[in-house]
């Protein structure tokens, strides 16, 4: 994963993502995939990407991801999974844990660290956050 200005991973998750914004979201591949979502919410981010992590290893990685309710907590979200690589089109029903926007960034750098082939998220993305203070971040990942 890179991050503009040369930061490491480890100096991105010491941003404070708290009352920032995700401005531009570009999820891409190699041949025809190109979508791209400006002023999205954190959730919306998270689904997005969640959406492009095949469902087996999207259960078996993130535990803000659920295949049923659970009774103990209620606060779990229906989320319907359609995974971007099925060309079928299959949706699954899912569970989402609510999550601020610090958590979502744990989730975010798990699907996203790792060399595109060894990576959960499995296409390219360039992710543009406006913090608090004002300035502007952005992760690229290649496909």
């Amino acid at each position: 994963m890179k991050i503009k200005s040369n930061l490491t991973i480890e100096q991105f998750k010491n941003f404070d993502f708290a009352e920032s914004h995700i401005v531009y979201l570009k999820i891409f591949d190699d041949t025809t995939l190109n979508t791209e979502f400006e002023k999205i919410s954190f959730a919306a981010l998270r689904r997005h990407i969640f959406n492009g992590i095949p469902l087996h290893i999207l259960i078996s990685h993130f535990t803000s991801v659920s295949i049923e309710k659970k009774e103990k907590n209620q606060s779990f979200k229906p989320y319907e999974h359609n995974y971007i690589g099925d060309k079928g089109g299959c949706t699954s029903m899912l569970y989402l844990l609510p999550s601020n926007a610090d958590r979502i960034i744990q989730d975010l750098i798990k699907a996203l660290d790792g060399s595109p082939k060894n990576r959960l998220f499995k296409y390219g993305c360039t992710i543009k956050f406006k913090l608090k203070d004002g300035k502007t971040i952005t992760l690229k990942t290649k496909t």
